[in-house]
């Protein structure tokens, strides 16, 4: 039985053509892989760990594009919240430039709710930001406390 070809794929960083296993997965691909080669990816994280410049740059592009605001306009909504989830009111762990909460934001308007724990972000678009369903659950939770 002849052997399998070897899956091959250019790294859109550096060019060059390598086998498959060189590209990280990555699901929102066409093919699951990320565009670039795990060297040119790593190459892209020490410059960034190590620039504290590329980082604050990164971050005010990725704010705007994203959500069409400012370092200055998040860091006003974060300590408006005075640093805690708008829903649970756990307290937002911001190292170094990481930001501490996400930005919670109507997928189809575009408008920005408050800050929110990861956790929490997660759970309303798990819940697909769905009034009637997370009434159902909160209904569900009433029902079902001190059963167990």
């Amino acid at each position: 039985m002849p052997a399998q070809p070897v899956k091959q794929k250019t790294c859109a960083q550096c060019g060059k053509l390598f086998p498959i296993s060189m590209f990280t997965n990555y699901a929102q691909s066409s093919d699951g892989k990320h565009s670039w080669c795990r060297d040119c990816k790593q190459k892209k994280a020490c410059l960034y760990n190590a620039r504290p410049d590329e980082q604050q740059k990164i971050r005010a592009r990725n704010l705007k594009r994203n959500y069409g605001i400012t370092p200055q306009d998040y860091d006003r909504l974060y300590e408006s919240q005075k640093g805690m989830c708008f829903l649970c009111g756990r307290a937002g762990k911001r190292t170094g430039l990481r930001e501490g909460l996400a930005v919670d934001h109507n997928h189809q308007t575009g408008k920005i709710r408050g800050l929110l724990c990861n956790t929490c972000n997660r759970a309303l678009g798990l819940f697909r930001e769905d009034v009637t369903v997370l009434q159902r659950a909160v209904r569900y939770l009433d029902f079902h406390r001190g059963k167990s």
